[in-house]
C-alpha cells in the first residue's frame, strides 16, 4: 500500500514540475507584456522558457532557504498576538505594490486602491479591539481578547485548510506567492530592459519579442524613450537588425 501510495506521490511530482514551470513561465511573459500593452495572444512558451522557469524557481526557494532566516527570526520576535495580523496587512499591501508598479498604476488610484485595502484592514486588527475589549486592561491583551473570539468562527481560509489539508493550503499559499513573484519579474524586466534589438530595415524600429518565427516589433521615440503600442509582426530571416542600448523604455499611454 505504501508502494503505491509513493509512486502515485512520485508521479505526481514528475507531472506537477512541468506544469508548474509552464505556468510560472507564462506569467513572467504576461508581466512583460503587461507593461509594454503587448497583446496576451502572442505569448508564446517554449520549452526552454519552461527549463529557465524551473531553474528559477529552485533558485528562488535556495535563495529564500539561505537568506531568509534573519526575517524569519525578526517575525518570531513580535508579539505572538500581532504576527497574523502583520501577515494579513503586509501580504495584500505587498501584492497591491508589485501589481501597480508593473501596470503602472501610480497617483490617486494607486492610493485610493491600497487605503480600500490597508485602513478596514488596520482598523480591525488594531483599533476595533480597543472598543470591542474594553474591559480588558491592556492593548496586547485586549489583541489576544479579540483573536480568541476571532478564532471561534471559520473564515473562508480556514474553511478552505480545513478541506484541503495544511500541507496542500500551504503548498497552494506557496504557489501563489510565487507566481504573483514570477508575474512582477516579468514586469521589472520591461521596466528596466536597456538593450535592445532594433531593425533597421524595412523601417526603423524596437524589438519587444519574437513570436513563432516572427519579431513583434513597434516604433519608438528616442528622445522621449516611450515605445508606441501599435506592433507589428516582421519575420525574423527577412530582417536586418542591431543591438542597442535605448532603454529603459516606458510604453506610450493609450
Amino acid at each position: 500500500m505504501s508502494k503505491q501510495k509513493f509512486g502515485l506521490t512520485e508521479g505526481l511530482l514528475i507531472a506537477g514540475v512541468p506544469a508548474v514551470g509552464y505556468w510560472l513561465a507564462f506569467l513572467y511573459q504576461l508581466g512583460y507584456c503587461t507593461y509594454f500593452n503587448i497583446p496576451t495572444s502572442l505569448i508564446e512558451i517554449s520549452l526552454l522558457n519552461v527549463l529557465i522557469a524551473i531553474i528559477g524557481l529552485v533558485g528562488f526557494l535556495a535563495i529564500i532557504n539561505l537568506y531568509g532566516e534573519p526575517f524569519f527570526w525578526l517575525y518570531k520576535g513580535l508579539p505572538e498576538v500581532i504576527r497574523p495580523a502583520i501577515v494579513k496587512i503586509g501580504a495584500p499591501l505587498i501584492f497591491m505594490c508589485g501589481y501597480a508598479y508593473v501596470t503602472r498604476l501610480s497617483g490617486k488610484p494607486f492610493y485610493v486602491a491600497i487605503s480600500i485595502v490597508v485602513i478596514p484592514l488596520l482598523f480591525v486588527e488594531f483599533i476595533l479591539p480597543l472598543f470591542t475589549q474594553r474591559k480588558t486592561k491592556g492593548y496586547l491583551a485586549k489583541l489576544k481578547a479579540q483573536k480568541k473570539i476571532d478564532y471561534e468562527y471559520d473564515t473562508m481560509m480556514d474553511t478552505l485548510a480545513k478541506n484541503a489539508g495544511k500541507e496542500r493550503f500551504l503548498l497552494f499559499i506557496l504557489l501563489f506567492a510565487i507566481s504573483f513573484i514570477t508575474f512582477f519579474a516579468g514586469g521589472y524586466k520591461a521596466k528596466t530592459k536597456t538593450e535592445f534589438i532594433v531593425l533597421t530595415q524595412p523601417v526603423k524600429s524596437i524589438v519587444l519579442k519574437s513570436y513563432d518565427n516572427n519579431f513583434v516589433t513597434a516604433k519608438f521615440d528616442r528622445d522621449s524613450n516611450t515605445v508606441t503600442a501599435k506592433y507589428t509582426l516582421v519575420p525574423i530571416d527577412k530582417s536586418n537588425f542591431e543591438m542597442d542600448e535605448i532603454g529603459p523604455l516606458k510604453p506610450a499611454k493609450l
